[in-house]
């Protein structure tokens, strides 16, 4: 069992990867990690057993130890997902879902360029492309005392789920709630157009990330030469990044059309075309979640409201997210793989 304090305090790190941890108290963890909700999460994912990749979580990356995890952790997997957690969200949290071995450490030094934040980094499964290839995305937690799913389709991920993040917005795709009874019932369900709406809004937005924009439009003398002006703060937020990539574009004649070519070019990994892709061109929908992904997430909140109760957390209002995808069967038959825990404490 790994004590979370005496290996932060030992090494300047955590690593989670599977073995069952001891947090001590609740009141501990939230005084350790005040106001760092999604360095919590992270380490609740593990305290309640939930599925989520080999995970690295650390403060200083300059201090030898970490240096050494740092490195080591590069020759686990060949991509990583890159997460910062700001001090009480006092500014956009800046992520990095292309993280490689060999630029690891400059995207958490890019992080850290805001000190106050924990950086979080996830191995990603060693399957070209399966980020483009989940299968369904949920959020799910007791909303009002109902238990309720909230579910993005095919290729989408699980922050489409939440605020919108450049370059990537969606509707949900379905709303499943549990009656008293034990059973299902859906509440909401997209059209086939606004789920068409969505699949082109997604393809645009990878034709974007095949660019590279998010990384060139974080550095400040570029950004100033392309805008004419300086970014509101440390780095540029949603809206900026937005109003770069228009201009970017239209500068270099990049067409919409263009864009979701770029798209499908760029999700296309190994010869497989994801599902998303082949939806869009064939204009099939809507989409649904399976009954058996509705029910083992269903099952599983259960197990995870009984063990708030043990800790006395109220249940209400927390938030789990999670997606399913085939590159996850490792660690479940169903390929889920949790991301978050949002309003924990």
């Amino acid at each position: 069992m790994i004590n979370v304090y005496e290996q932060l305090n030992k090494d300047g790190y955590l690593l989670l990867d599977g073995e069952e941890i001891d947090i001590e108290s609740v009141e501990k963890l939230k005084i350790t990690f005040d106001g760092y909700s999604k360095t919590r999460s992270t380490i609740m994912l593990s305290y309640f057993d939930l599925p989520a990749w080999p995970t690295l979580i650390l403060f200083n990356p300059k201090l030898p130890k970490v240096k050494q995890a740092i490195s080591d952790f590069s020759k686990s997997a060949s991509s990583f997902f890159v997460r910062s957690d700001t001090q009480f969200n006092k500014i956009d949290n800046l992520n990095f879902r292309d993280g490689t071995p060999q630029n690891l450490m400059e995207d958490i030094l890019k992080i850290k360029e805001y000190d106050n934040r924990w950086v979080i980094i996830l191995a990603v499964p060693y399957d070209p492309g399966q980020e483009f290839r989940n299968k369904a995305n949920c959020r799910m937690g007791r909303i009002n005392g109902v238990v309720t799913q909230e579910w993005t389709g095919s290729g989408f991920s699980e922050y489409h789920l939440g605020k919108d993040k450049f370059p990537h917005k969606s509707a949900l795709h379905a709303v499943i709630q549990l009656n008293e009874d034990g059973s299902c019932k859906h509440v909401y369900q997209a059209s086939k157009k606004q789920y068409l709406v969505d699949l082109n809004t997604l393809l645009t937005a990878y034709g974007l990330e095949s660019l590279n924009l998010k990384r060139k439009f974080i550095d400040a003398t570029y950004y100033k030469e392309l805008v004419g002006n300086e970014y509101a703060g440390k780095e540029p937020n949603n809206e900026e990044l937005e109003n770069a990539s228009k201009l970017w574009c239209e500068g270099e004649h990049i067409t919409s059309e263009d864009l979701i070519k770029l798209g499908i070019e760029y999700i296309t990994v190994d010869g497989k075309v994801p599902e998303s892709a082949n939806n869009y061109k064939m204009n099939l929908g809507p989409w649904k979640p399976k009954k058996s992904q509705v029910d083992y997430l269903m099952e599983r909140f259960t197990v995870f409201e009984e063990k708030c109760q043990k800790l006395g957390i109220p249940t209400e209002g927390k938030i789990l997210t999670c997606s399913f995808n085939d590159s996850n069967k490792e660690y479940n038959k169903y390929g889920v793989i949790f991301w978050d825990i949002f309003n924990l404490f």
